[in-house]
């Protein structure tokens, strides 16, 4: 059985993003199309599945400007289309992994380091060195702000902001966790590469992008999703964790969870993706309002 490939068209009734910033929370409906590509199902009943997006509509955020999204190459995930399959995801991201990095592969290092020592089921999302060239033709150069990377970024804080700190900062995910899902339990990366221009007039692409974050794959999961964020804001110790309390006061004391719903491959591959809903978490440091715990759940209808 060959699943195909589907169209995912965001409910954005239901789909939500939820962004921690501070001690503050913002909850955006989403909306777009992601292509999830499924291929054939092997002799036990797993099928490789990437997934891509088709377009999501730019967001205003008050105080940031006009966030944009394009897509990103990732590694493909999985479907199960037999039941038994443990696929939670576990997010854990540290502002402070080591305060005097001096390029990305020192920082990348550190990383990987930080990710082991969780255990075995991390590995590493995505880690930066503040205050030097990320991508592009100045590679590890020394920078205060984005234009100073052709092609790339600078991470940390703008100038006016008091620039880069000398730190760097690392994002782990562990996979494989939780109970037993059901048949049709899926995972996959979704790539995603963040502009935000000043503008504010949800338009995409008509000036000249004020923040370039490096692309970043975040993993999607039909089952069960948590993360926190250690030393957050370059505060030694600080804990930011999702979602807030019931209350709206962030919830710093407890891990809290996002759950995703599968459907069938049989109901995937007919095109019948009513309910098929995932869970994730991306985490970007330094924004303008500080860093930024992003909780995901997007559902299709």
């Amino acid at each position: 059985m060959g699943l195909g490939t589907q169209r995912c068209e965001l409910n954005s009734g239901q789909s939500r993003l939820f962004l921690q910033l501070g001690v503050s929370g913002v909850l955006i409906r989403p909306s777009g199309v992601i292509d999830i590509a499924c291929g054939a199902v092997d002799g036990a009943g797993n099928a490789p599945c990437q997934c891509d997006v088709d377009f999501l509509d730019p967001i205003n955020l008050l105080g940031i400007g006009d966030v944009c999204f394009e897509g990103g190459e990732c590694p493909p995930g999985q479907v199960s289309c037999n039941s038994g399959a443990s696929i939670g995801i576990q997010f854990r991201g540290n502002h402070i992994v080591d305060g005097g990095c001096n390029s990305q592969a020192s920082c990348s290092v550190a990383c990987d380091a930080e990710c082991a020592a969780l255990g075995p089921e991390f590995v590493q999302s995505d880690s930066s060195c503040e205050g030097f060239c990320a991508g592009g033709s100045n590679e590890d150069a020394a920078c205060t702000e984005d234009a100073q990377c052709p092609g790339g970024n600078c991470p940390g804080k703008e100038p006016s902001q008091g620039g880069p700190n000398p730190a760097c900062n690392c994002n782990c995910i562990g996979r494989g966790f939780g109970p037993p899902q059901p048949a049709g339990a899926m995972t996959c990366e979704l790539g995603i590469a963040i502009t935000v221009e000043r503008d504010q007039d949800l338009i995409c692409g008509n000036s000249v992008p004020s923040i370039i974050l490096a692309p970043l794959c975040s993993s999607l999961t039909t089952g069960f999703a948590d993360a926190f964020t250690i030393n957050a804001n370059n505060r030694t110790g600080r804990t930011d964790r999702l979602p807030p309390r019931s209350d709206g006061r962030p919830c710093r004391n407890c891990i809290m969870e996002a759950e995703g719903s599968p459907i069938t491959c049989d109901e995937f591959e007919t095109g019948d993706l009513s309910g098929l809903a995932f869970a994730a978490y991306l985490s970007f440091f330094d924004s303008s309002l500080g860093d930024i715990l992003a909780e995901q759940e997007f559902i299709c209808r």
